[in-house]
């Protein structure tokens, strides 16, 4: 059997300063979802059949091709943010934030997960040298219609660079506690880059590749943005 699954995401994304600690943001994505299914049916026959005829298909003895297609577009999952700055010091910048994703998406057409869920966590980060600066964040995500699906999220990563330019890393992790051995531990190397081409304008593009090969993930996932501020 064959699958090709295509998903096209197109977000729209706000962020206001509520104060100078915090900001709140939504983010709603436009999902194109495009999916191909070819399946070769055979019959393997053992060498110690002495009756392989017995074996067959309805109509005739030829192996069956079938194939299938369907597309779906329409709003995913939207996705509330807030994020509130708590500590600034010499060693250690501090904040928390939390995510809220809707269950917005049809499930059924494979544009949302089906499940709302909340995640708490905090942001460890410093700038040294005015160029580098190492994040880590660290949280957990409740999921409200599937417990067991909770899982433990962190971000390791760096960004790299000046206010014009800027290269970033991460490696992405999940963990499901309460998983059942598959794909429970998820890990996915991200990179990117981000650049100032004028006033406050930012444009970035981005890659995302799996780590590890547990869970049903592509093998490239491809991000391009453009934002601006006010």
């Amino acid at each position: 059997m064959t699958l090709i699954f295509v998903v096209r995401i197109f977000s729209l994304a706000a962020t206001y300063g509520v104060t100078e600690r915090l900001d709140v943001g939504i983010l709603m994505p436009i999902v194109n979802v495009d999916m191909r299914v070819k399946s070769h049916a055979g019959i393997i026959t053992s060498p110690a059949n002495t009756f392989p005829a017995v074996h067959g298909f309805v109509g005739g003895p030829e192996s069956p091709d079938d194939s299938a297609s369907g597309s779906a577009t329409g709003i995913g999952d939207v996705v509330l943010r807030a994020k509130y700055f708590l500590l600034k010091s010499e060693a250690l910048d501090v904040s928390g934030a939390l995510l809220t994703k809707l269950a917005t998406g049809s499930h059924s057409d494979f544009l949302g997960t089906g499940t709302t869920t909340i995640r708490p966590f905090l942001i460890l980060s410093r700038t040294l040298f005015d160029i580098w600066t190492p994040h880590l964040n660290l949280g957990y995500e409740f999921n409200l219609d599937r417990g067991s699906q909770s899982t433990v999220e962190y971000v390791i990563g760096f960004d790299l660079g000046t206010s014009r330019l800027t290269f970033a890393g991460e490696l992405l992790g999940s963990y499901t506690p309460g998983g059942d051995g598959s794909g429970d531990h998820i890990l996915t190397a991200s990179m990117g880059v981000k650049w100032n081409p004028w006033q406050q304008l930012l444009v970035s593009a981005n890659a995302q590749v799996p780590v590890n090969r547990t869970g049903l993930r592509s093998d490239l996932i491809l991000t391009f943005g453009a934002e601006y501020s006010f």
